[in-house]
């Protein structure tokens, strides 16, 4: 297994998919500080930041970006031929596909943890009179994390199955749902059945539990059943995924 994920690490190396996970953590990050820096610096700002940083990130570009990079990640397979330099070898296809679920899984929490490092360095810059929220946003950067890894598994496993293109699609799909339902309040009674709309609103709800501030959201059942449940949905979906590429005639 090891070194099956050293492998699919540095066929990664070669593509755009490490340029994928560094950039937007910057870039949300500066469009984040810049939109607060344009209001009074209080004690609010950190909020403010991670607001606006939420509805970037989760709304916009981990639907729309995480589709696209297993979308990429796919097609790699594609165009080397489908996996048949890899299984020449006697490689198990367990390990294989378990391997890149691995180190893209890895990939996107450092992805992720950029995001939130940049968020505290970002904090610095505006000398937000407040001391850092390291515990609250060390909680909401790993359930950003897990709550989008559904989304992500599923787009590789039918990107796989049916080629990028569709990944990508199901990622743009994903901006109107998480926009929509995640960020507003049009999706108030529904959010919790609309995958794309965990990440957004389990941030928010996650800042507010630690801050013992759930009464702005949701009773914390609901937070916890549905993180269950994406937790749950997750292994599901791993496992699914293996077993159907354990399965795959490879021509």
């Amino acid at each position: 297994m090891i070194k099956a994920m050293y492998s699919e690490w540095l066929k990664y190396k070669r593509t755009s998919i490490p340029w994928l996970l560094t950039i937007p953590p910057f870039v949300v990050v500066f469009i984040s500080t810049y939109y607060v820096s344009l209001n009074n610096i209080d004690s609010d700002t950190w909020i403010q930041l991670l607001d606006f940083t939420n509805q970037i990130w989760s709304g916009v570009w981990l639907p729309l970006g995480w589709g696209l990079i297993a979308g990429l990640a796919a097609n790699i397979e594609t165009t080397s031929g489908n996996w048949r330099s890899l299984r020449v070898r006697s490689q198990s296809p367990y390990k294989l596909y378990g391997a890149k679920i691995l180190v893209l899984a890895v990939q996107t929490f450092l992805s992720t943890l950029l995001l939130f490092i940049l968020l505290f360095i970002a904090g610095g810059i505006l000398e937000i009179p407040l001391d850092y929220p390291w515990r609250e946003f060390s909680v909401v950067m790993i359930v950003n994390w897990i709550s989008g890894m559904p989304l992500f598994l599923f787009s590789l496993w039918i990107g796989e199955m049916f080629g990028w293109a569709i990944s990508v699609g199901f990622g743009v799909f994903g901006i109107l749902a998480a926009s929509i339902i995640g960020a507003t309040n049009v999706g108030n009674d529904i959010w919790v059945f609309i995958p794309w709309a965990w990440p957004v609103r389990l941030v928010y709800m996650g800042y507010a539990l630690v801050n013992n501030n759930s009464h702005l959201l949701v009773p914390s059942n609901i937070f916890w059943s549905v993180l269950i449940a994406v937790i749950c949905l997750s292994i599901l979906i791993t496992i699914s995924s293996i077993k159907w590429f354990h399965r795959k005639e490879i021509n």
